[in-house]
């Protein structure tokens, strides 16, 4: 990976942090990554993708792939796409190895969180933040911050269930029961048959307007087994229904798509229902 030398007039220099630590000491990079990031960028930028393949001779170290990912935002999607994909499964690597004995549902909505905004601190900020450039000081470390607060906030995180806008409005017997295939395939439109009663019709004819806001049709599915079919989240009647065995997820992914669901038709209905 050691580039020919280029005229004095073209070499590149590498780019200055310029943000300080609390105490007041400037950002420094360690002196191995300030070594590689200063070879590499003597290529041309196309051939940077090439440095981060199975193939390649080196490994491009974290806070060198994390500054020419800053150098690549200005560069074509196909440079740059590939050293986000990169750069995302270090991130992915990093974060994982804090969420160890947590359920794996949680351990990808963290590290999926932690990549988003890792991510994000890169490429949503010009001139770059105390974040960002920090990042080109020590990936790992921060990474390892944000996985930790993530993993707090679960554990302080109340895990009650939200209740769902729409229940209420079909806790009532209706006189025609639709199958669970006709709901999953067209809920919304189903469900008007069940409007059936007249001091009923506005509050249902909203429940049908919230449900065909959910814009997953699996959490809308989800959401009208449960909260209108009535069906349990597990069993253990093997002959029973269940939503875990019927989407074959777990009772907490369910409990994230209701939250969603949830959430979406309320931003549809408002305080309507």
């Amino acid at each position: 990976m050691t580039p020919s030398q280029p005229p004095s007039s073209q070499y590149r220099k590498v780019r200055k942090l310029t943000h300080r630590t609390k105490s007041g000491e400037p950002y420094v990079r360690r002196g191995d990554v300030d070594a590689q990031i200063a070879k590499v960028i003597q290529l041309p930028a196309s051939k940077w993708p090439d440095l981060i393949g199975e193939k390649a001779s080196e490994r491009l170290l974290d806070e060198a792939l994390v500054y020419l990912l800053r150098e690549s935002l200005k560069e074509t999607p196909v440079i740059l796409g590939a050293m986000v994909d990169c750069l995302s499964r270090r991130i992915s690597r990093h974060a994982s190895r804090w969420t160890r004995g947590l359920d794996q549902d949680d351990v990808d909505t963290i590290v999926e969180t932690v990549n988003g905004k890792v991510l994000d601190a890169i490429t949503f900020n010009d001139p770059p933040s105390p974040t960002c450039e920090f990042l080109e000081v020590s990936l790992s470390h921060h990474v390892k911050n944000k996985t930790l607060s993530e993993v707090d906030k679960l554990k302080r995180r109340p895990q009650g269930h939200r209740e769902c806008p729409v229940q209420a409005c079909f806790e009532e017997e209706t006189t025609i029961v639709p199958t669970v295939e006709s709901l999953a395939d067209d809920a919304p439109g189903v469900l008007e048959t069940l409007v059936d009663q007249e001091d009923e019709q506005e509050r249902r004819a909203l429940a049908l307007k919230a449900l065909s806001k959910i814009t997953d049709p699996r959490h809308r599915e989800a959401v009208i087994l449960r909260f209108i079919r009535d069906w349990p989240i597990t069993s253990q009647d093997e002959r029973k229904p269940s939503l875990t065995r019927h989407f074959g997820v777990s009772a907490r992914q369910l409990q994230n798509w209701f939250n969603n669901a949830c959430d979406e038709m309320r931003a549809a209905v408002g305080a309507q229902l």
